[in-house]
């Protein structure tokens, strides 16, 4: 089977990537600049704000990675919602099975685990963006094209942008302390990239793939949890200013990963130590 990952540069697109090429599949990744190869990949670049999506790299009916619209400085939800109407125009025309990337975050706050079924109340243009983009795709593809893939927050590489970044880089290089808004009570769950890849890679040819998957570890941290862990890892006390101040989103994101486990039989995940402890190593190692 061959892939072909849209927005594949990334955080969690490098590392998919090298994993399908580790089981000899032809791998395609599409950024909005980078070309050439990289071991085993073919990458192309291409922008969908402004171009189309050749019915060429489509043509042998791929596996199909929508990795683009993730959120950081430069994310713009409606652009984000255009350029996927679009691009959805193209793979409608073709029987390759289409995995696009969401996120827990559109379930909002949760008192309890949310499951697959849970009504999403999202909180924040991201996940409301997330969320619209999930029902374009349910009605313009067939149910067993489609498998929606709920992320919670992944981490594991020094290319992840997230607060575990922020964490790392800060015990790393301690030049200015680090702000917890909400008093640091915000809870997330926190999945590791091995882990997220090792699920990826068990659901993507299973008969049952289809349909929405919370691709979460089910257990969820607190930011304090996430400081505290990491500095008993590292041996060394961050820097840290905490603020009752409330950023626009939800407070309190909890996820079950039961339809996972029930399944794909896919029930083990790394420790939040055990991952924190890997990650670190491999920012000391970038650093070298």
């Amino acid at each position: 089977m061959s892939n072909l990952l849209i927005g594949g540069t990334g955080f969690i697109g490098s590392a998919l990537g090298e994993a399908l090429t580790a089981t000899d599949e032809p791998v395609i990744s599409l950024s909005r600049s980078k070309t050439g190869t990289t071991g085993a990949i073919q990458q192309i670049a291409l922008n969908l704000d402004t171009q189309l999506l050749p019915d060429s790299l489509i043509e042998n009916n791929p596996d199909v990675y929508l990795l683009t619209g993730q959120t950081g400085p430069a994310f713009n939800a409606a652009n984000e919602l255009a350029s996927l109407k679009q691009l959805v125009q193209t793979l409608a025309r073709r029987s390759g099975h289409i995995f696009f990337f969401s996120t827990a975050l559109v379930y909002g706050n949760c008192t309890e685990p949310a499951r697959e079924t849970t009504l999403p109340n999202p909180i924040g243009s991201y996940p409301t963006y997330k969320l619209a983009a999930e029902q374009l795709l349910t009605t313009a593809l067939p149910t067993e094209q489609l498998t929606i893939l709920r992320l919670s927050n992944v981490y594991g590489s020094p290319k992840n942008r997230g607060f575990i970044n922020l964490v790392l880089r800060s015990i790393l290089e301690p030049l200015q302390p680090l702000t917890l808004l909400n008093n640091g009570d915000t809870i997330r769950d926190y999945i590791f990239l091995d882990d997220l890849i090792r699920v990826l890679m068990a659901i993507k040819n299973h008969p049952a793939r289809h349909g929405i998957i919370n691709l979460v570890s089910g257990t969820s941290y607190s930011l304090n949890d996430v400081v505290s862990a990491t500095e008993q890892i590292a041996g060394r006390r961050l820097v840290i200013t905490r603020s009752d101040e409330r950023t626009a989103e939800a407070q309190a994101i909890r996820t079950t990963n039961q339809l996972l486990s029930d399944r794909f039989n896919v029930s083990l995940f790394t420790t939040l130590t055990d991952g924190l402890r890997q990650t670190l190593k491999r920012y000391q190692e970038e650093q070298r």
